[in-house]
């Protein structure tokens, strides 16, 4: 990573490179900083890795998406998404709770976001800030997901009961 980086990720970053298929550890331990960027994948319809792209970015503040409208639907335009690993691993300024449709969007059953999990180990490890409830439907897309070690490790703020139905 490159520790000095110290400026915000900007929504655009990827604005030229449409094609790429992994993104994975673009933003690992940088010193980025500035508010969660919502619309970072916007376009990117070939994208299957984002494994560890925010891991360790201590300095991205704000809270995570929470898909309630199309400027905030993390993965709209990535049907191809399947592999997750560390994506938020020790963003530790990060706060709030984690939103139960982060990873499908507004809807359960929409057909326009299509992808399934394949592997998300360590996605939330040493998020230590973020609080609230595990959400009910949050691995709803995770139905062929492979690997889930590490998914909550070190979150210490979440409280209560594993959902009913939580991994089924």
């Amino acid at each position: 990573g490159i520790p000095n980086l110290s400026a915000e990720i900007p929504n655009d970053f990827f604005q030229f490179t449409k094609r790429i298929q992994s993104a994975a550890y673009t933003f690992a331990d940088t010193g980025a900083k500035g508010l969660f960027p919502t619309r970072l994948f916007r376009g990117l319809a070939s994208l299957t890795n984002v494994a560890g792209i925010f891991s360790g970015c201590s300095n991205i503040t704000g809270t995570l998406p929470t898909c309630t409208s199309e400027e905030t639907k993390l993965f709209a335009d990535n049907p191809l998404i399947s592999i997750i690993d560390y994506m938020f691993s020790g963003c530790t300024a990060l706060s709030g709770s984690i939103p139960e449709n982060i990873f499908f969007g507004l809807e359960e059953d929409t057909s326009e976001i299509r992808f399934d999990i394949t592997s998300a180990k360590g996605v939330f490890k040493n998020c230590q800030t973020l609080s609230g409830r595990v959400p009910a439907k949050l691995l709803y897309k995770f139905k062929t997901c492979e690997d889930l070690s590490e998914f909550f490790q070190n979150c210490y703020k979440l409280q209560g009961a594993i959902p009913n139905g939580f991994l089924s």
